[in-house]
């Protein structure tokens, strides 16, 4: 229903902006266009539309909803979510169909759902604090996968976080000069392997860009945070 709800912002929106019905008008367009994909879920699936190719700045800001995109190079998908549900310090965001991902309030990936091979929880306490108080050091996560219908695996990692520098982030326009924080992780319990998580944060510790781990068969999701 978030979801929906945000599209059909977008539409009223524009709307409301004079934006008119002329076939050419490509904010019009844009807008048509995602709420086709929201609200045919039952409806043969239609073409994708990359967000890269369609999304503004000007299109974020007046849609005024709490907004993520986020790809994954692995499975090759890319969305936009909408946050749904908010329980403490974990969010949820659900894209298109029944796929959610949940975050921690600071941007960090918690679980994901609906995906073929998903990462069923973390425990990723340790890295919350590490980047909110701004300091580096051994930050201890553990990820939990499901195999069949019941059995819970669960894979123990070793991890050091160090702050590099400033970097200018562009998204989608808007240009932050955030700090990168870089997540080494290696192998402590179960069957894995090494990896890196990547952040860029702003001085609260919160992550409007990052690169994170959901497992071997997801790879990384890359997640940008469009409006807050």
């Amino acid at each position: 229903m978030a979801l929906r709800s945000a599209i059909f912002s977008l539409i009223m929106i524009c709307l409301l902006a004079g934006c008119g019905s002329r076939a050419d008008d490509p904010l019009l367009n844009t807008a048509q266009s995602l709420a086709s994909g929201a609200f045919s879920r039952n409806a043969p699936e239609a073409p994708r539309v990359d967000p890269r190719a369609v999304l503004t700045r000007d299109l974020i800001n007046r849609a005024a909803v709490p907004l993520i995109l986020v790809e994954n190079d692995t499975i090759g998908t890319s969305s936009t979510m909408t946050r749904i549900a908010t329980n403490g310090p974990n969010e949820t965001w659900q894209g298109d169909g029944d796929i959610t991902i949940t975050l921690s309030s600071e941007g960090l990936l918690r679980a994901t759902r609906g995906y073929a091979f998903d990462l069923y929880s973390t425990d990723i306490e340790a890295a919350r604090v590490a980047l909110v108080q701004r300091r580096g050091g051994s930050a201890p996560r553990v990820h939990s996968a499901v195999e069949g219908d019941i059995q819970t695996v669960q894979t123990g990692y070793s991890c050091e976080i160090g702050f590099g520098g400033s970097e200018a982030i562009n998204i989608f326009g808007r240009v932050q000069t955030l700090t990168r924080v870089i997540e080494r992780c290696t192998l402590q319990l179960g069957n894995g392997a090494p990896f890196e998580n990547r952040y860029w944060v702003d001085g609260d510790g919160f992550a409007w860009a990052s690169e994170q781990y959901a497992g071997p068969q997801l790879g990384h999701f890359r997640i940008e945070r469009l409006y807050r």
